[in-house]
């Protein structure tokens, strides 16, 4: 959480650690925006391990989203 919470991520996404042959971990790399196909992709088959649904985790990631941009001017794009 404190890595992603340093780099400023927010929403949902992926931190890979490397834990070295005394105990420490090390950072490899984050991945703010990770596949998410329920069954190919990392985030989802890390959370179904850990005990939480595919839906769950689609909800939370949306919610965190929604709550972030509750009351905030939104842009609309036009191509």
């Amino acid at each position: 959480r404190r890595v992603w919470a340093a780099l400023g991520a927010r929403d949902g996404g992926r931190v890979d650690l490397r834990e070295d042959a005394q105990g420490r971990f090390q950072f490899i790399e984050a991945n703010p925006l990770p596949g998410l196909h329920p069954e190919h992709s990392d985030l989802p088959i890390l959370a179904g391990l850990a005990g939480v649904s595919y839906e769950t985790l689609i909800r939370d990631i949306l919610g965190s989203a929604r709550r972030r941009i509750e009351g905030a001017e939104l842009i609309s794009w036009t191509c």
